[in-house]
């Protein structure tokens, strides 16, 4: 019953803020018109929000040394503050804000809510654990871009959008007070030198810039693919929102085969493989002035990136075992530092080369990253 109620907790928490981080890309054409600013400015709105994660090292350092329920549970209220405002803001300047707010949530959720349930779950079992989130990742993926498109195109407006995610919110919020926390460690004095100390390991490392070079590709693709089938396709928003949701199925597919295969296949192996399947897929959904083979390389490359990610993330839950929720919090760092810069970046890089010069930087960099990823399982930690 335990165990159920925590799957449960993760569950609707993954949900929501996969809901609202997968908002952003579909709904461009129609942020840009709603706000006044142009459609490649739409990835500025994501610059808080990244930034936000910088301080997420502290985070993880403190949920493994005080808990990781309290921290979960600031997030949510964070996540809750920052829907309010984003639904009511008739400007960019105060959604920006807003997800301010949701991005610290973000960030703070998703470096303390696997290591969380890997407190509770032995790592022969945490593939199947991490299954359920990422399932709950890819459910978001797929009704995300459909409900958000639905709302705008019926109300115009993004109150109905973000509203109900806040009153979600509250349901994993109730449910965690009457939850145990998670084990407490004992941690060395909170310091930058102790963080750099476990992002300078040499296993460390190279999980953190393949990270990097991994998640170029989502931020860039999915960020501009709303606005390159608006430009180059002719489609409505509705439409933007089917396809990202069309794609989304082979999110789903990569998540739940992940699930089912990647324990009995080796997690480093298995997200080798997928990432490989990704890289695939890449040339072709930059270059291809065919619907339908932009389509299909759309949906491979979301089962090839999310089948691998998935299996990656639950390999590295095992990397650093005392200081879990630190390393795991420098990952989403990771993650924070690529979305801010590109935040900066992409916008110019979309004006000079559309998706063309998005897809070879992703193919370059996910290339990159297999050979870093190779070398990994070579490498004894400390």
């Amino acid at each position: 019953m335990l165990i159920a109620l925590v799957f449960v907790c993760v569950f609707i928490i993954q949900l929501i803020i996969a809901l609202e981080m997968n908002f952003i890309g579909p709904l461009a054409p129609f942020l840009a018109n709603y706000f006044g600013i142009r459609g490649s400015n739409v990835i500025l709105l994501n610059l808080g929000y990244s930034l936000s994660g910088v301080f997420v090292p502290f985070i993880g350092y403190l949920s493994d040394k005080y808990g990781k329920k309290r921290f979960i549970l600031y997030g949510l209220i964070f996540f809750v503050l920052g829907s309010i405002v984003c639904g009511f803001s008739k400007n960019a300047i105060l959604f920006s804000i807003g997800r301010v707010f949701i991005g610290i949530s973000y960030f703070t959720l998703m470096s303390t809510l696997l290591s969380y349930i890997s407190d509770f779950i032995n790592y022969d079992n945490r593939g199947k654990a991490n299954g359920v989130m990422r399932f709950s990742f890819s459910l978001a993926i797929l009704i995300s871009p459909v409900y958000a498109s639905f709302i705008v195109n019926n109300y115009n407006s993004l109150k109905y959008v973000y509203l109900p995610l806040a009153i979600i919110a509250i349901v994993p919020f109730v449910i965690l007070i009457f939850l145990p926390d998670s084990r407490k460690v004992e941690t060395p004095k909170l310091s930058i030198n102790n963080i750099v100390k476990i992002a300078k390991n040499p296993k460390n490392s190279l999980i953190l810039t393949s990270l990097f070079l991994i998640i170029t590709a989502p931020t860039l693709i999915y960020n501009y693919l709303g606005l390159h089938l608006s430009s180059n396709f002719n489609f409505t928003q509705s439409s933007i929102g089917s396809f990202y949701s069309i794609i989304a199925i082979g999110t789903i597919i990569g998540v739940i085969s992940s699930a089912l295969l990647s324990d009995r296949v080796g997690n480093l192996k298995y997200s080798k493989l997928f990432f490989f399947i990704c890289l695939m897929s890449l040339l072709p959904l930059g270059f291809t002035n065919n619907l339908l083979l932009l389509t299909v390389s759309s949906f491979i490359f979301a089962l090839g990136l999310d089948g691998g990610f998935s299996a990656f993330q639950t390999y590295i839950t095992e990397v650093e075992k005392e200081m879990r929720g630190t390393f795991l919090s420098l990952t989403y760092t990771v993650n924070a530092l690529t979305i801010t810069f590109y935040s900066i970046t992409a916008r110019s890089l979309y004006e000079f080369g559309g998706m063309k010069i998005i897809s070879i930087i992703s193919f370059i960099f996910i290339l990159l990253g297999l050979y870093l990823i190779r070398n990994i399982g070579n490498i004894k930690q400390d």
